[in-house]
C-alpha cells in the first residue's frame, strides 16, 4: 500500500535551458523550477507528519521514509539543474562581454 504517488519523472520535468538573462525562457525556467521544488517539499512535509504518528518500523513509517528518500533525490536533481542553468547564464554574460 503506497501512501503517496511516486514523483513524476524529474528528468522530463526540467528541459535543458538555453538561458539568456532577462528573456522569456529564463523566466519560464525559474517559474517551473519554483513549482518543481515546492512539490517535493510538500510531499516531504506530509511524510514527516505521518512519521510523527506512526510507531517505528510500521508499514506506514517505512513507506514514509521511502517517500522522503525519493523526494530528497528529486530535490538534488532540481538543484543540480539550477546550478547548470546558473552556469549557463554566467557563460552567456561572459560571452556577451567578450563580443
Amino acid at each position: 500500500m503506497s501512501i503517496l504517488p511516486p514523483p513524476p519523472d524529474v528528468a522530463s520535468a526540467i528541459p535543458p535551458p538555453t538561458p539568456s538573462p532577462g528573456d522569456a525562457s529564463s523566466l519560464a525556467f525559474l517559474k517551473q523550477f519554483e513549482h518543481d521544488l515546492r512539490t517535493p517539499l510538500g510531499t516531504m512535509a506530509a511524510a514527516v507528519e505521518l512519521l510523527r504518528d506512526e510507531p517505528p518500523h510500521s508499514e506506514t513509517h517505512d513507506e514514509s521514509i521511502a517517500v522522503l528518500e525519493r523526494q530528497i533525490a528529486r530535490i538534488h536533481v532540481l538543484t543540480q539543474a539550477l546550478r547548470e542553468f546558473s552556469q549557463g547564464l554566467e557563460r552567456s554574460r561572459v560571452d556577451r562581454r567578450d563580443a
